[in-house]
């Protein structure tokens, strides 16, 4: 299996034998802070999907594209978690989900002040 070896592909069972307890300390850390951050990008592509959804202030094409937003990001951070893309991958769609949702929320939220 190609990549069968790359440390970024690498399941809890797969570490190597000769891995430091200081290495498999920040591997774990790294595991656990791309889940919660994954969590944190899933529930602000909610929140953008519910908030293009119900918002009444904000312009028909901000919240068309809220919503719309929300819902691929949570799409795509679904596919990426299911399909075990590499972790790197996987930050950088949980980055973009976030500034995009987040940047979609002050938007509307500053249209409604």
């Amino acid at each position: 299996m190609a990549g069968a070896t790359d440390p970024d592909r690498l399941s809890p069972d797969q570490v190597p034998d000769d891995t430091t307890g200081g290495q498999l300390a920040g591997w774990i850390a790294e595991d656990v802070a791309r889940y919660l951050a994954a969590r944190l990008a899933a529930l602000a592509a909610c929140v953008a999907v519910v908030a293009g959804a119900l918002s009444e202030s904000a312009s028909t094409g901000l919240k068309a594209t809220s919503a719309t937003a929300g819902g691929v990001g949570l799409l795509v951070l679904l596919v990426t978690g299911l399909l075990r893309a590499r972790r790197t991958r996987q930050w950088w769609v949980i980055g973009i989900v976030l500034a995009t949702c987040a940047a979609l929320l002050a938007a509307i939220w500053l249209g409604s002040t």
